[in-house]
């Protein structure tokens, strides 16, 4: 994975955010809320993923998935499928973010926008 940019100024308002938003595959926007152990997808067709949230350390986490009705989510994804997500920088609308599936090498880069998603 990428190395890590964050402070510890940065690392305290990722968790202080409980809402944000990320363009997915589809180009869609989807809510999120992060907050209480639980990542909540909310997509534009009104369905929902729920998984939780485990801290390996402080710059990094897995989602563990529970169940969604969305369909294209719950096609690839089982109870218990582990997201990894490593924390990169902190900008003046987003949080860079690295994610892979647990014991893959391959990754993905995406923004996690705490701020509106448009320009």
């Amino acid at each position: 994975l990428p190395e890590s940019h964050m402070n510890a100024a940065d690392l305290k308002a990722f968790t202080e955010y409980k809402k944000f938003s990320y363009i997915d595959g589809n180009d869609s926007i989807v809510q999120l809320d992060l907050a209480n152990n639980y990542w909540i997808d909310h997509f534009s067709d009104s369905t929902y993923s729920k998984l939780s949230v485990h801290w390996t350390d402080e710059k990094t986490f897995y989602i563990s998935f529970i169940e969604s009705n969305n369909k294209m989510r719950s096609l690839y994804s089982i109870a218990g499928d582990r997201f990894v997500y490593h924390l990169l920088e902190k900008t003046d609308k987003y949080f860079k973010v690295a994610t892979n599936i647990e014991g893959s090498e391959r990754y993905a880069l995406f923004n996690l926008y705490y701020r509106d998603i448009n320009p």
